[in-house]
C-alpha cells in the first residue's frame, strides 16, 4: 500500500460519486485532497471526510485562467486524478455542434489542462491519471459523442 502521509494530490471531480470514492482512499492513505469545484457550496459527502479535504470552489475546469489559477495556489503535488466529466444521453443525429462542443471542453480539455498545470506543480516521481468512461470501450448507443 502506498503510503501518501501529508502528500498534496488533486482530484478532480471529487463532488461526484467515483470523486468522493478517489478522494476517501487517498485519504485513508494520509493524503491531502485537493477538489476544486464549479459551486461554491461543500457538498456535505465530502465535508463529511474531514480536514484533509481541501475543496475550492468556483473553479471552470474547462477555462485555461481558472485552471492555472486553482493549480497556482497549491503546494507540490504527489499526484493528480481527474474523474470529472459528463454528457448528454441523446443519438449521435440529435447532438448540435455546440453540445459536442460542451462535452469536449468538458471531458478533453479539462484534462489536458488540469494534466499541464499538475505536472509544472509536480517533482520526478508524481502521477497524473485520467480516467475515462467504460463507453470509450465498450460503445453504448446514445453515447456516441462521448
Amino acid at each position: 500500500m502506498t503510503d501518501l502521509k501529508d502528500r498534496a494530490v488533486v482530484v478532480t471531480g471529487g463532488t461526484g460519486a467515483l470523486g468522493r470514492a478517489v478522494v476517501a482512499e487517498l485519504i485513508s492513505r494520509g493524503a491531502d485532497c485537493f477538489v476544486p469545484m464549479l459551486e461554491n457550496q461543500i457538498p456535505p459527502h465530502l465535508s463529511d471526510l474531514g480536514e484533509r479535504v481541501h475543496a475550492v470552489g468556483g473553479v471552470d475546469l474547462t477555462r485555461d485562467d481558472e485552471v492555472r489559477r486553482f493549480f497556482d495556489q497549491l503546494p507540490v503535488l504527489r499526484g493528480s486524478v481527474h474523474v470529472a466529466g459528463g454528457f448528454a444521453m441523446k443519438p449521435a443525429l440529435d447532438i448540435s455542434a455546440d453540445e459536442l462542443e460542451r462535452m469536449l471542453r468538458l471531458n478533453l480539455v479539462s484534462a489536458f489542462l488540469c494534466s499541464r498545470e499538475a505536472a509544472r506543480k509536480m517533482p520526478a516521481g508524481g502521477s497524473i491519471v485520467n480516467v475515462g468512461a467504460r463507453p470509450a470501450i465498450e460503445p453504448v448507443a446514445g453515447m456516441s459523442h462521448y
